[in-house]
């Protein structure tokens, strides 16, 4: 490609294509995530070394991870991670167990706004210092899904399509709503799945 012949506006795009090239080989090297798959464009604000990816990952395009300092994110083996999800965190951290299936456009954050002031808007009053996340192995997290922070999501659970998860989902459980309540839990006598009253 010969960027000179280019006008003012391809010049930009072919920058940044080569960039977001660049930026993907940097992110895979870095990471060391063996056998793992990280589609572009792909964004991390900052702190990319405090993130921990396992093998066999798959994070889909256009994921956003916005970790600060004090925060680490780790993603076990097998994980997936859909379109558009975004992965925040200003301090303590976001475990994410083996083959988890996080579905487009969830958002997993271990941080809140700030809003006690009533003389200020919120947007100026920074944010809170909420608490870990952690996803255990073999969960199912539906489309849309919000999980705030101090929230354990039991192994083998499923988070319903646009759910509001702001408490711990024991394992073996689907949980859906805003908040999210349990509606069934997996009977190991029975062998079955069981609505929960």
């Amino acid at each position: 490609m010969d960027v000179q012949s280019l006008n003012t506006e391809e010049k930009l795009y072919a920058r940044t294509i080569l960039s977001d090239i660049a930026n993907m080989v940097k992110l895979r090297i870095r990471l060391r995530a063996k056998n793992s798959t990280i589609a572009f464009p792909f964004d991390v604000t900052k702190n990319i070394s405090n993130i921990h990816i396992g093998p066999n990952v798959a994070i889909d395009r256009y994921a956003n991870f916005v970790i600060g300092k004090k925060c680490h994110v780790f993603i076990g083996e097998g994980t997936i991670i859909g379109r558009y999800c975004r992965i925040a965190g200003r301090d303590h951290y976001i475990w994410i167990g083996k083959e988890v299936g996080i579905a487009h456009r969830a958002y997993i954050s271990t941080t809140g706004h700030e809003y006690e002031d009533v003389t200020q808007s919120i947007i100026k009053q920074g944010f809170t210092s909420g608490g870990r996340v952690r996803i255990e192995d073999g969960c199912w997290i539906g489309i849309g899904t919000c999980i705030l922070p101090n929230v354990i999501i039991g192994k083998h659970s499923v988070i319903g399509a646009n759910s509001v998860v702001d408490k711990d989902i024991p394992s073996y459980s689907v949980a859906v709503g805003s908040p999210a309540r349990v509606i069934k839990k997996y009977d190991f006598e029975k062998k079955k799945w069981t609505h929960v009253q």
